[in-house]
């Protein structure tokens, strides 16, 4: 039961949770698991036991382990994750003619992206070709980079992503790393000499 709680929340991509059970009737056994353990299991879920709540005595914990402890390390075993991108420079330059087997990539953001990797993990690369970023459908689905995190195709998507209020209400948005501005232009008024300036302010019709 415990694990097919736990695998229903992983598909939503809940990890930090813990499922509570009855043990007959003297204690409460507290499932969880931990994802990225071993470049064997990466996000192969494996329930471990966290703790208990014992009955007796008021109810306590019969284990001094934290019912939250920290679940992504900072080493993810050389696991494999989903990215979805599209080349736009100067945020993503794909060498070798967007290849999806390319190992490096270049622009602001891919060079983000190599940061991420010093975490010790692989990725596998998704391209969206002419839809690119992608546009919400009259059904409410989504295609290009914002398609991919809702059919399991990609786990991270990046390529100068605008934030989007109704994309940030069902997927993760990180902080914006960029920041820009946008101008409208009108029309000038009318051009009027200096030398009318002076006194046209006191004309009755101004």
């Amino acid at each position: 039961m415990a694990k097919q709680i736990l695998q229903l929340l992983w598909n939503f991509r809940v990890i930090n949770a813990v499922v509570a059970i009855a043990r007959q009737e003297s204690a409460l056994v507290l499932y969880t698991w931990f994802p990225y353990g071993s470049p064997r299991t990466c996000t192969q879920l494996r329930v471990t036991t966290l703790n208990y709540w014992v009955f007796e005595d008021s109810g306590r914990f019969l284990l001094g382990s934290s019912l939250f402890p920290q679940k992504i390390p900072h080493d993810l075993k050389g696991c494999s994750i989903k990215v979805s991108t599209t080349e736009i420079e100067p945020f993503v330059i794909l060498p070798y003619n967007n290849n999806p087997d390319v190992t490096s990539k270049d622009g602001l953001e891919g060079r983000l992206f190599q940061s991420i990797m010093k975490m010790n993990l692989r990725f596998q690369l998704n391209l969206t070709g002419n839809e690119k970023w992608g546009d919400k459908l009259p059904n409410n689905t989504w295609t290009g980079i914002k398609r991919n995190p809702f059919n399991d195709v990609s786990e991270l998507g990046f390529g100068a992503l605008l934030l989007d209020t109704e994309l940030c209400e069902v997927l993760e948005c990180t902080d914006p790393h960029l920041k820009d501005s946008l101008v409208w232009h009108v029309r000038r008024p009318n051009q009027v000499p200096q030398r009318k300036g002076l006194y046209r302010s006191f004309e009755k019709e101004t």
